[in-house]
């Protein structure tokens, strides 16, 4: 998985693919309600296995930055979905304190993946990131299928493709409890190609499937075994999804 962090004040801008399609112009917090910018549609499908995910994160100096964000990259994936360039979905998320805008793209394995860049210069953006890596198998949960409120970016450090592996045992082996659970959607990890980089997206219904979720005590005993495994702190944002695009089908 690619990651570029520029610092403060600095953008990372990628070169620029050859496309059908124009661009158009810590640990989770609990904080307040988390909303939405309005329904645009759904697949509800995870990340296929073996397909290309992409998370493009950016920070913002202030929520109005944010929004301005999220519409450009809305209409950015609906110019690349109309195109059929390879991009299955797309989610736009927002974090709780409303300055962090992430969107995941997923697409073919063929593809050659892009992330959004119509952002790029944009006021008030601070910073961006752009992780990239391969879905591996996930869980569905029984809520499989509805729309995502909520959403979580866990972004970890390992040491390689074996450590990789081990944390993708740990989470199969948590699937059978995380599978009846009430609210949950789904949670798809992602790869990097040298095995340093993980990405953990899980989804459920709403804030309160998800707060119910972190109370089990099961998770915090699954995660003292991931983080044994790991070389850094992890970093995670917990999201709204303002946005879920998927190609037009019919």
């Amino acid at each position: 998985m690619s990651r570029t962090e520029p610092g403060r004040g600095h953008v990372h801008r990628a070169a620029a693919p050859a496309r059908g399609a124009p661009a158009a112009g810590g640990t989770p917090g609990t904080g307040g309600a988390l909303g939405t910018d309005g329904a645009l549609g759904t697949d509800g499908v995870p990340g296929r296995h073996g397909g290309r995910g992409l998370f493009t994160i950016v920070r913002t100096s202030v929520p109005e930055a944010a929004a301005r964000v999220r519409r450009l990259m809305v209409d950015e994936s609906q110019g690349w979905l109309a195109a059929g360039v390879g991009l299955r979905s797309a989610r736009v998320h927002t974090t709780a304190d409303g300055t962090t805008v992430v969107h995941r793209g997923d697409w073919e394995a063929a593809a050659t993946p892009d992330a959004p860049r119509s952002h790029l210069g944009a006021s008030g953006v601070v910073s961006a990131t752009v992780l990239s890596g391969t879905a591996a198998a996930g869980l569905r949960g029984p809520a499989a299928g509805r729309r995502p409120g909520v959403a979580v970016v866990a972004i970890r450090h390992l040491g390689g493709p074996d450590t990789a592996r081990a944390v993708l045992a740990l989470l199969a082996g948590s699937g059978e409890w995380k599978r009846s659970f009430p609210g949950f959607i789904s949670a798809t990890p992602y790869v990097s190609d040298d095995g340093r980089t993980f990405v953990n997206y899980p989804t459920w219904v709403d804030e309160r499937a998800y707060q119910a979720w972190m109370a089990d005590p099961r998770i915090a005993e699954g995660q003292k075994e991931i983080n044994a495994l790991e070389v850094a702190p992890p970093e995670y944002l917990l999201c709204a999804v303002t946005a879920d695009l998927a190609v037009a089908t019919g």
